[in-house]
């Protein structure tokens, strides 16, 4: 039989319900604290590995050579392909049945 250490009432809690509630109390805040560790470990993660990617981005940009003239195509109206094809024409459409 288990030992009753509050009675409010007609409700009776057990020693055993009151040490099971501390023990679920510990372990949510076990778990809060893991969880607040892990997001501060990837918010630091986050801000460090962009300063990082910023750093890289910069000094690629400077080592590009600056050839790069040669693939932009000056007029590009002269290369198309003219097919004969004028875009917008209406044609009829007929429903199958």
């Amino acid at each position: 039989m288990s030992t009753l250490i509050w009675e409010m009432g007609k409700r009776r809690i057990s020693l055993e319900t009151v040490i099971f509630v501390y023990w679920l109390l510990q372990q949510i805040q076990i778990m809060f604290k893991f969880l607040l560790a892990l997001s501060l470990i990837g918010y630091l993660l986050y801000k460090v590995g962009g300063m990082f990617f910023r750093a890289g981005a910069a000094s690629r940009q400077f080592r590009r050579p600056q050839d790069t003239a040669s693939n932009v195509n000056a007029n590009p109206e002269k290369n198309k392909k003219n097919d004969g094809i004028k875009g917008g024409e209406y044609v009829d459409y007929e429903e199958v049945k």
